[in-house]
C-alpha cells in the first residue's frame, strides 16, 4: 500500500510524506528516510524510492519526507 500524507511538524509547518507498507497485518518494523541533500520526493528513479520499495518487499513500513 502506498499513501501520500501531509504531516505537521512542531513549528506548524506541513511536510509532504509518502507512506508505504507491506500487505498483511502489522505491526511492521519501520524505516524513516530523512534526506539531507535536497532530493525531491517525486524525483524520477530516486534512489531512496527504490530502497523503500525493496524494504517494503522485505516486510518493512517506510516513510519518505519531501
Amino acid at each position: 500500500m502506498e499513501e501520500s500524507l501531509w504531516i505537521t511538524n512542531r513549528f506548524g509547518e506541513k511536510m509532504e510524506a509518502l507512506l508505504r507498507k507491506p500487505d498483511g497485518k502489522g505491526p511492521f518494523p519501520a524505516v524513516v528516510f530523512v534526506s539531507g541533500f535536497g532530493m525531491d520526493l517525486h524525483e524520477y528513479k530516486n534512489s531512496n524510492d527504490e530502497i523503500s520499495k525493496l524494504l517494503v518487499d522485505a516486510g518493512f513500513l517506510t516513510v519518505q519526507f519531501n
